[in-house]
């Protein structure tokens, strides 16, 4: 886990490697954690080793530059 920083504080960043449970082929997770007033809101980007790779930084920078509405 690492600590992640976005807009107007941190998020806990995780990256998984494993085989999927259908078929046993290579699979990969990328997924944040991000608080806010009290909520949680949850990204993940899963697939293919290679792909998550090529995605990752794109991935990233996505939740570093999400905004949340107050009372929406």
């Amino acid at each position: 886990m690492d600590k992640l920083d976005v807009l107007g504080g941190k998020a806990t960043l995780v990256d998984f490697s494993g085989t999927s449970p259908e078929g046993g082929a290579p699979v990969r997770i990328v997924g944040a954690v991000v608080r806010r007033d009290g909520w949680s809101w949850f990204y993940k980007l899963l697939g293919n080793p290679q792909t998550i790779e090529a995605q990752r930084e794109a991935f990233v920078k996505f939740v570093q530059t999400a905004q949340y509405l107050r009372g929406a």
